[in-house]
């Protein structure tokens, strides 16, 4: 006979004991620090089915501040566990979810004010539903979904500034998905500065495509996977935002060499006592 236990946070201590000559399969996981999804009544949201071995998040939405984790076990046969007080259940918690990571950075120049806002993914599926069992997770994102695409808000709307040496970078957790190459990330890059004319404030709208090649342990190009960090950076810089409908020619230097001092031996001083 096969008993499972019902979908749970790791963190929720419940008093259970192990039945004489039960089987039992586990679900666990783990929705943040102490997260719960609601596992019943109408507003349930995840389930387990010890037959299958499937943990199910229906309708799942990434949080930044809950990483998803959850493990499932295999057959647990109680007797083992019945008279050795030591013995624990080990559950080996994986990610279910991806990470996105945008980095801006220039080599633009100190005079120069350089900001970045309004930074987002568009169109990436943000709600759907997963599957997890023993040989990893699954997204249905295929299926019902929700396409809202990730704001960075560290970013916002007055943005962040950067220059050389001194770059900026958010992350965000995202549910794995594939045909990142069609996805792009949209942002707003701001100048300020002086000019022979006067002061100016310059604005453009950027995007950019978010396809990859294959990492160390993808199987996929362009498919971001559960437990992978993906980072993207993105190099911004002054040319890219002022306009040169002219095809101006810009003026650039080059130091060639600089002139060293020249040493004299200006000869042996006298020591005058001083007297007033």
């Amino acid at each position: 006979r096969v008993r499972s236990s019902a979908a749970s946070d790791v963190y929720k201590r419940q008093l259970y004991y192990w039945q004489p000559s039960m089987i039992y399969r586990f679900g666990a996981y783990a929705d943040g620090n102490g997260g719960k999804i609601a596992s019943s009544g109408d507003g349930a949201k995840v389930s387990f089915d010890a037959a299958t071995q499937k943990l199910t998040f229906t309708n799942y939405t990434p949080d930044d501040t809950k990483d998803l984790v959850a493990a499932v076990t295999e057959n647990e046969t109680a007797d083992t566990y019945i008279g050795s007080e030591d013995s624990k259940v080990s559950l080996n918690f994986k990610h279910l979810l991806s990470q996105v990571k945008l980095t801006f950075t220039s080599t633009a120049a100190a005079t120069y004010k350089l900001t970045i806002s309004d930074v987002r993914i568009e169109g990436a599926v943000s709600t759907c539903t997963g599957e997890y069992t023993t040989t990893g997770v699954t997204w249905n994102t295929d299926g019902s979904t929700t396409k809202n695409g990730y704001a960075y808000d560290f970013f916002g709307t007055e943005g962040k500034e950067i220059s050389s040496g001194v770059s900026q970078y958010q992350s965000k957790l995202v549910i794995p998905q594939s045909g990142t190459e069609e996805l792009y990330v949209y942002f707003t890059a701001t100048i300020e500065g002086e000019r022979p004319s006067g002061s100016t404030k310059l604005t453009k709208n950027f995007k950019a495509a978010l396809g990859h090649t294959v990492a160390d342990g993808d199987s996929e190009n362009n498919k971001w996977q559960p437990s992978y960090c993906y980072n993207y950076i993105a190099n911004v810089e002054i040319g890219d935002i002022v306009d040169n409908p002219d095809n101006l020619v810009e003026i650039q230097f080059e130091v060639t060499d600089v002139e060293d001092w020249t040493p004299v031996e200006a000869g042996t001083v006298s020591n005058e006592e001083v007297t007033e």
